[in-house]
């Protein structure tokens, strides 16, 4: 599991001397290593280097195909959303306000939700 993360050489290294992105990508491989029947996961790449994200979306997306696992994710981050969900709620002071499949939230009508697509599309603007 510490391959699939990209910690294969890091394997003998102490812990908490790594940085924090890398004690991100060994969290993942932990929780992943006991094949949940759900998983949990609270902003998972935030402190993952951009080129690093997409295989470790790929790695949880295949993780979930492979064994049926649910996954419940917590971000903010639309690149997350869109590559690992399904379904979306949008929590809003503790609340369930937004439902919906996670293709349709660039057409959602919801204030935040809007502010999340207008910022992520700056990113990705060319």
């Amino acid at each position: 599991m510490l391959s699939s993360v990209g910690l294969t050489g890091a394997m003998h290294l102490d812990a908490r001397k790594l940085s924090s992105g890398q004690r991100q990508r060994l969290a993942l491989a932990r929780a992943l290593v006991v094949e949940p029947q759900i998983l949990f996961l609270d902003e998972p790449f935030s402190s993952v280097d951009a080129d690093g994200r997409p295989a470790l979306r790929k790695l949880i997306g295949e993780f979930v195909s492979q064994t049926g696992c649910t996954l419940v994710l917590a971000t903010q981050n639309l690149a997350d959303v869109v590559g690992l969900c399904k379904t979306t709620v949008l929590l809003e002071a503790g609340l369930a306000v937004s439902w919906l499949d996670a293709t349709a939230i660039g057409t959602s009508r919801h204030p935040y939700l809007q502010a999340l697509v207008a910022e992520f599309q700056l990113h990705i603007a060319p």
